[in-house]
């Protein structure tokens, strides 16, 4: 009878050091190394736009594809907001909010088990910006709803798809 041996499982600290310098930054997700989709312009003008907003709303800080430590997963959200800036250089617990940019091939299955991965680890608002049906989401439940604004009342946070630099064949 043969026996099956499971591929040994990464650490948080052999990751970091098996994928320096990697590009896009891969996340580790139940011990393996996962890719992440290439962001193109449109992804990266909405993250800079995105960020420039959070930061002047008020008490939030922004943090741009920061590994986050979740249990034994790292993911790199492309946005994580903080009402309190992270005391860890590697935040391992949650974030007020974290915000996912939907960029051309990637897969909405792998943002849905993120997405629920955040709302386990206690991310109280989770955010899905969809880039090619341009959309505004929230995850709630289980299930993305579309929504009219991005909203973190308590902090005077209000984002609308106007306020993104959308090209205007997508406005």
């Amino acid at each position: 009878m043969a026996t099956t041996v499971a591929p040994p499982t990464l650490t948080f600290e052999k990751f970091l050091e098996a994928t320096a310098g990697m590009r896009p930054c891969p996340e580790l997700v139940d011990g393996e190394i996962v890719e992440r989709a290439m962001p193109n312009l449109l992804h990266s003008l909405i993250q800079g736009k995105m960020c420039f907003l959070i930061g002047a709303a008020r008490g939030l800080t922004c943090g741009p594809e920061l590994h986050s430590r979740i249990g034994r997963n790292v993911r790199l959200p492309d946005i994580s907001i903080w009402s309190q800036v992270p005391t860890e250089e590697y935040p391992s617990t949650p974030p007020l909010a974290t915000v996912e940019i939907l960029s051309p091939g990637e897969r909405m299955r792998r943002i849905m088990s993120k997405s629920a991965e955040y709302e386990q680890w206690g991310v109280q608002h989770i955010w899905l910006i969809d880039t090619e049906d341009p959309a505004l989401l929230i995850y709630r439940d289980g299930r993305f709803l579309e929504v009219d604004a991005l909203e973190i009342p308590e902090h005077n946070l209000r984002i609308t798809l106007a306020d993104l630099p959308w090209p205007e064949a997508s406005k």
